[in-house]
């Protein structure tokens, strides 16, 4: 690390979050990778939500799991599928996990059992809103298609809406409208 600084001062507060932050960037974009090219975006303060319990104990609390809930709505609105996010999160513990050794390696056997119950505990609840924020997400785009497809049976079947503005919108169900169609 390049630095004006004097290479006989002390390490300030910002250079260890500095430090810290480039670990777990290198967490996540291996995560990533690991999950096929996931985004990134979608682990949000997860590492620091892992790392955090690892080294104290803190569990998460419940607005940080909604905020993991929110994300999971993300990965759905991106196309990312279920499985893929998950596959992210849970790399991302077990990157993590695997780092994690050189930070806690002074601690004994029972503080190790510690960090990694608490981690679990992190995954546990994480993946758990991770999948349930998709899910409603999944639910809520599923409703909206049927009601787009309800409204343009609707208006094809009335036969007095705008063509073009009907084409356009049959697109998305597959539909030509250029093409003879049957209606049964």
């Amino acid at each position: 690390m390049t630095s004006s600084r004097n290479c006989h001062q002390p390490r300030t507060r910002a250079d260890t979050q500095n430090d810290h932050l480039s670990w777990l960037n290198e967490v996540a974009e291996s995560a990533s990778r690991d999950a096929g090219g996931a985004p990134v975006e979608l682990l949000g303060d997860y590492l620091f939500l892992l790392a955090d319990a690892a080294t104290s104990g803190r569990e998460p609390h419940p607005t940080e799991l909604e905020t993991v809930g929110l994300l999971g709505r993300r990965a759905a609105e991106l196309g990312v599928s279920a499985g893929t996010a998950v596959q992210l999160y849970l790399s991302a513990a077990r990157r993590l996990w695997q780092q994690l050794p050189m930070v806690i390696r002074s601690r004994d056997n029972q503080a190790v059992r510690a960090a990694a119950s608490a981690v679990l505990h992190v995954v546990d609840g994480a993946v758990a809103s991770l999948v349930e924020g998709y899910t409603e997400a999944r639910r809520q785009m599923a409703r909206w298609e049927e009601t787009l497809r309800h409204e343009f049976i609707e208006d094809l079947l009335r036969g007095d809406a705008d063509v073009g503005r009907l084409a356009e919108r049959a697109e998305p169900f597959g539909l030509d409208m250029l093409r003879p169609h049957q209606v049964a």
